[in-house]
């Protein structure tokens, strides 16, 4: 059986449904299951689990001999690498874990210090490093593309891979379906393309039909206009370090990964976009934006 540790990200969801679909044995840790259950209903085994909370990991884990790992925006990491060490108490055998690209270049993140917690641990492991995420694009920046034709992000001028979750969803199924062909081996999926803002703006137009305007924010700008528009200063952090390789310049280099390990391409950003347009129409004008 496989635990999935995080059902709140947009890969634990995608990666949750598919198993579902494909009636594949697993189970999802959830601070609370009766919450969870009443939300998605019972068609999930949903088990309470808190990464902070010791006494949650025997029952959480029971029964399980895969575990897909993935390490939430607002954990502690000592909590975490505390629970990673955990698992050599376990009967797991194999040990999935959603990393970044970034750990290999900015080794101060967490993901290069719990990859390294990961193989110490003596448990076979699969680490995969995605790149940028094209669904960033519904998230923090769907508003500001819907409502005023602006590409809202503090990338500079620098460009990046972008790699559709879906993409990586079939990736990490790939790495449970077939375990032992993937024990100890890390992969950086990346996307055979790599775009500016400037560039992805320019798409986004192309599909939408209307001119989008890239902003190129500065981070203090960047960091100002979203708290005054709801977000943390510990959300808005998050966002903005997904960018600063992206000013960097170090989250350019693209690769044939995904077509070596699954035998077809990945989703283009142009089909992505095409794929969502609906997410960034304003419903009430029935047109792409609202100038107004």
């Amino acid at each position: 059986m496989i635990f999935i540790t995080d059902f709140s990200s947009p890969i634990g969801q995608l990666v949750s449904q598919r198993m579902r679909t494909e009636e594949q044995p697993f189970c999802i840790g959830v601070s609370d299951p009766q919450a969870a259950s009443e939300l998605y209903g019972e068609h999930f085994d949903f088990r309470r689990f808190d990464v902070q909370d010791a006494s949650t990991f025997v029952e959480a884990l029971a029964g399980c001999d895969q575990i897909f790992l993935e390490f939430p925006a607002n954990a502690d990491l000592e909590t975490f690498e505390y629970f990673i060490h955990y698992l050599r108490q376990t009967g797991l055998q194999h040990i999935v874990y959603l990393s970044s690209k970034d750990a290999l270049s900015l080794p101060f993140t967490p993901h290069h210090r719990i990859e390294v917690v990961i193989r110490q641990t003596d448990i076979p492991y699969t680490i995969i490093r995605p790149s940028y995420y094209m669904q960033h694009l519904n998230m923090f920046m769907r508003d500001m593309l819907r409502d005023h034709a602006h590409l809202f992000a503090p990338a500079g001028i620098g460009k990046t891979c972008m790699i559709d979750a879906r993409d990586v969803a079939t990736v990490v199924m790939t790495c449970l379906e077939n375990p032992a062909t993937h024990f100890n081996k890390i992969y950086t999926i990346s996307g055979e393309a790599a775009y500016n803002f400037y560039e992805v703006a320019r798409l986004l137009g192309e599909e939408l039909e209307t001119e989008i305007m890239y902003t190129n924010p500065s981070i203090d700008f960047f960091r100002s206009f979203m708290m005054q528009h709801g977000l943390s200063y510990e959300e808005t952090n998050e966002i903005i370090k997904l960018h600063v390789p992206i000013l960097l310049g170090l989250a350019d280099e693209t690769d044939n990964h995904f077509l070596e390990l699954i035998g077809e391409r990945p989703i283009t950003l142009r089909q992505y976009i095409k794929d969502h347009l609906s997410d960034w129409v304003n419903e009430e004008e029935g047109k792409a934006y609202d100038y107004s």
